[in-house]
């Protein structure tokens, strides 16, 4: 397995990031709800490898991170909650770009984001997007992509 350590993001969560094959479909907890979170790089970073290092927060919290096409899950109590990415960069032009989205958890149900990563160049701005998608939408995403685990640093 290879190992991915991304920057920023988990220096301050305080762990390592792995990619790798995800074989089950995790259920929601008992009483909680579960998100997944697939990034998709709709124009790779040219420089650092191609790939991107996002991290995401719920409620002010950061819960976890993508590099790359990748995705993972964590789960959430019911309720209004906001969900949150930032571009974790050394490069200031990346290092602000941001989204947002609400969610209305309910227990028992699994809810779906896509992170859109789009790189920086001549021609415009990077941008960072967090939005809602559907079911299949994100099955078809997490087919090309790997499963992100989150370890904390011993």
């Amino acid at each position: 397995m290879t190992k991915v350590v991304a920057d920023a993001a988990l220096a301050e969560m305080d762990g390592t990031l792995r990619p790798r094959r995800h074989t089950s479909a995790p259920k929601p907890p008992d009483g909680k709800a579960l998100v997944y979170v697939v990034q998709t790089m709709v124009d790779a970073p040219v420089i650092g490898g191609n790939k991107a290092t996002t991290r995401v927060g719920l409620d002010g919290a950061w819960v976890g991170a993508n590099h790359g096409d990748s995705y993972f899950t964590f789960p959430v109590d019911p309720g209004h909650h906001s969900v949150c990415t930032d571009w974790q960069s050394v490069l200031y032009t990346r290092s602000g770009l941001a989204s947002a989205a609400d969610l209305d958890a309910q227990a028992g149900r699994i809810y779906y984001f896509r992170v859109s990563v789009r790189d920086v160049t001549n021609y415009r701005s990077g941008d960072v997007e967090i939005e809602s998608i559907d079911k299949s939408e994100a099955r078809l995403l997490m087919g090309k992509s790997k499963y992100a685990t989150f370890y904390p640093k011993k």
